[in-house]
């Protein structure tokens, strides 16, 4: 499975909870024969949130004060804010229906994104199928160490992160496959 991973989409999200948690980042690459082609970033509108469901996490909004002040900015500090359908709807447009999608973190991004695709929309367009999970996958390829670039905890930053480094481990791999 590994060695037949060229093309994929990472998504990222920054939330104000834990579990059921209101998204308000996303972030998304599109990653075509181990090349980022493609990036979505979307700042959600956090009066919008409150039409929902979600559960708001008081450590995690601690959390939050204690961030970087470039982590808080491009979380709070956005010209153009969508309100979560519309940007859950971005997000939707920008993923095709056949690309496996990869989170960071089996636990958290997918579930919170299912979550708030249902919440919002009573459907999720990214087949369970296509998930896969970032952080499963670096048990199975090479160690690597990447200089890490953009704002930690900006949705779309982390996202190109995360995609720099599958990519560089999945090319360390082939290249260990092919030594030998």
């Amino acid at each position: 499975m590994i060695d037949k991973i060229k093309n994929f989409y990472m998504v990222d999200i920054e939330t104000l909870g834990r579990i059921c948690a209101p998204i308000i980042q996303i972030g998304a690459v599109y990653v075509e024969d181990l090349e980022i082609v493609d990036t979505l970033s979307a700042n959600i509108d956090w009066d919008d949130l409150n039409n929902y469901n979600f559960k708001y996490d008081p450590d995690t909004i601690k959390w939050w004060l204690n961030q970087d002040k470039d982590a808080i900015n491009s979380v709070i500090n956005s010209e153009v804010e969508y309100k979560l359908k519309d940007a859950l709807f971005k997000l939707e447009l920008f993923l095709n229906s056949t690309t496996d999608v990869i989170f960071n973190h089996s636990t958290f991004d997918a579930p919170n994104i299912n979550n708030a695709f249902i919440e919002t929309c009573n459907y999720n367009p990214i087949q369970y199928r296509r998930w896969k999970d970032l952080r499963s996958m670096d048990l199975f390829l090479p160690k690597i160490k990447l200089i890490r670039t953009g704002v930690h905890h900006s949705a779309a930053d982390d996202a190109v992160y995360q995609s720099e480094y599958l990519i560089k481990q999945l090319k360390e791999y082939e290249n260990d496959r092919t030594d030998t």
